[in-house]
């Protein structure tokens, strides 16, 4: 999980091509948490609705978007689902296709 909090915030990335220092968002299916296998980066803003110092919750919404924490579906109409941030992610880092197959689990060990 550190390696995906290394690569940096997905969102700003695609949006902006800036990289933005990342917390690990956790995907859940019926309330709880898929592993850590499902887990995308996210800046403080994109993940928890932090702004950064010195700017207000409407500026950033304005400047950078929706957060996940304030609206899912806001969030994902406006960058994508999870599932697509997560493919996204996984080919950023150089790992394989769907996490969901045996064969990628066994042969993506993150550091």
């Amino acid at each position: 999980m550190d390696k995906v909090a290394r690569a940096g915030c997905v969102v700003c990335r695609l949006q902006h091509g800036a990289y933005v220092d990342a917390q690990v968002h956790h995907m859940t299916s019926g309330g709880r948490r898929r592993g850590h296998m499902f887990t995308i980066p996210l800046c403080p803003w994109h993940h928890e609705a932090v702004p950064n110092t010195g700017l207000t919750p409407q500026y950033m919404k304005q400047i950078y978007g929706p957060s996940f924490a304030e609206s899912r579906s806001e969030f994902e109409a406006a960058f994508g689902t999870e599932e697509y941030l997560l493919e996204e992610t996984r080919k950023w880092l150089g790992y394989p296709g769907n996490p969901d197959s045996p064969r990628s689990i066994v042969s993506s060990s993150e550091s």
